[in-house]
């Protein structure tokens, strides 16, 4: 029998009527990511249709635009929402799409599948199941569960589950915040505690009629203060 839901923290709860301002735009350097992923193919055209400043629904259009056709581009588009500022994130991210750097610096063919398995499974099996895939077997070395949530949100947003089903996003920040504010004892890479904060957030949106993205927006927003201005 699983443990009852605890309420929501009073900080959330006066975020959870409307108006709620979408995340601020922010800029990143393309050039960096030029230079270190311009050789993968379908980086260069990925980063060049993305605008200056990106926000979360910036990234889930481009994602929607690349998946078929350019999915190393998609997920680097990911990457790039989901470093933010933070100067490592090419290299990271190349890391990632070379499996380690497998063969240098080129596009590993093991990863590209992998990353087009993660789809199928969250898509068909639901949030969980694909947090357990990519945590698992379909592990990609060098991401973690704090970015692989990040692509398993905006695969599932742009899937047949819509914003509303998506899987929402997991870091060791939204742990510990959880964690802190509601009781909880949420552990990072573990499947059960994305179960446990899937079934809280779900919980917590439903009298307000707020999907669990929607929630962990508000969660994000607490923590970071990064609503439009």
């Amino acid at each position: 029998m699983s443990a009852p839901i605890p309420p929501p923290p009073p900080e959330l709860v006066e975020l959870m009527e409307p108006p709620f301002p979408p995340q601020r735009a922010f800029g990143y350097d393309p050039e960096k990511w030029l230079k270190w992923l311009g050789d993968i193919p379908g980086a260069t055209d990925a980063i060049n249709s993305l605008p200056d400043a990106v926000d979360r629904y910036i990234i889930r259009q481009a994602v929607s635009d690349l998946e078929n056709d350019n999915l190393s581009g998609a997920f680097i588009a990911v990457m790039i929402w989901g470093h933010g500022t933070v100067g490592y994130g090419p290299y990271r991210t190349l890391q990632v799409l070379s499996d380690n750097f497998r063969d240098g610096k080129k596009l590993s063919d093991a990863v590209v599948g992998k990353l087009q398995d993660s789809i199928t499974v969250a898509r068909e099996q639901g949030s969980v199941a694909g947090f357990s895939h990519l945590n698992n077997g379909g592990k990609l070395r060098g991401l973690g569960p704090s970015f692989f949530t990040k692509w398993l949100y905006y695969i599932t947003a742009t899937g047949p589950q819509g914003e509303d089903g998506a899987a929402p996003i997991l870091d060791d920040e939204v742990i510990d915040w959880i964690n802190d504010n509601a009781g909880e004892q949420l552990k990072y890479k573990r499947t059960p505690s994305y179960g446990r904060y899937l079934d809280l957030v779900t919980a917590w949106g439903a009298p307000y009629d707020l999907s669990p993205v929607d929630i962990e927006e508000r969660i994000f927003r607490i923590i970071r203060d990064d609503g439009a201005e």
